[in-house]
């Protein structure tokens, strides 16, 4: 569970708060479409990246460091900005490895 974000252990309780039920046709539905929400939004949905880290300014998320990890460890590094920054992943993950080594805890 410290290694899951956060949207997916909320989406698995969130499945299980009734009972268990299962999705009819594949779960990859799930994905298409939100993705296409997103685009629809005016985001962007990046295939084969990593977040390296997340950009903190004046205390503030302002962006993040983007590795293309088909190219592995070598993959090229980008950095993306935007006026909102939606984090989607664990604490553990989000301390521990994404913000900054000198942003306080």
């Amino acid at each position: 569970p410290r290694e899951a974000t956060f949207a997916a252990q909320g989406i698995t309780m969130a499945h299980y708060m009734e009972g268990a039920a299962y999705t009819v046709g594949p779960t990859g539905n799930i994905s298409i479409r939100n993705s296409s929400m997103l685009r629809n939004f005016g985001g962007e949905v990046l295939c084969d990246a990593t977040v390296e880290q997340i950009i903190i300014e004046n205390g503030r998320a302002v962006g993040v460091l983007v590795r293309n990890t088909s190219a592995g460890q070598d993959g090229k590094i980008t950095e993306i900005r935007a006026n909102n920054i939606v984090c989607a992943t664990s604490v553990f993950n989000l301390h521990n490895k994404l913000l900054p080594p000198d942003h306080p805890s």
